[in-house]
């Protein structure tokens, strides 16, 4: 069994999701003008990641309980700038996009004594 284990950052403000339906609001009503200005702060980014950081933990366990029962865990983003910290946090099976090659695969290769 191979579990792939990862969390995507991947939800959007409430400002942002309100001024997306005053756009569309504005175009069905074919009016020219766009809505107010879109404000989203930094405090509202940095809230919004912190509430993340709870798939972080449990990304933590699930690398844990796949380490303890010999199962593989993989990691479908890895590159030559995160293979070193995917392969630190455990993470057995990697997965990088082949449409530009392999170095995140022969780094981690690498990293783990592998290599050719």
């Amino acid at each position: 069994m191979i579990i792939d284990c990862h969390g995507d950052y991947t939800t959007a403000p409430k400002a942002l999701q309100d001024y997306r339906e005053a756009q569309i609001a504005a175009l069905k009503e074919k009016k020219p003008a766009m809505p107010a200005r879109l404000n989203v702060t930094d405090d509202r980014i940095r809230e919004s990641v912190e509430g993340a950081q709870l798939k972080l933990s449990a990304m933590g366990e699930v690398i844990a309980t796949c380490k303890k029962h010999k199962v593989a865990v993989g990691h479908p983003h890895v590159d030559a700038g995160n293979v070193e910290r995917v392969l630190k946090e455990g993470y057995t099976f990697l997965m990088p996009a082949p449409t530009r090659g392999y170095a995140g695969l022969e780094k981690g290769l690498q990293l783990a004594g592998r290599a050719k």
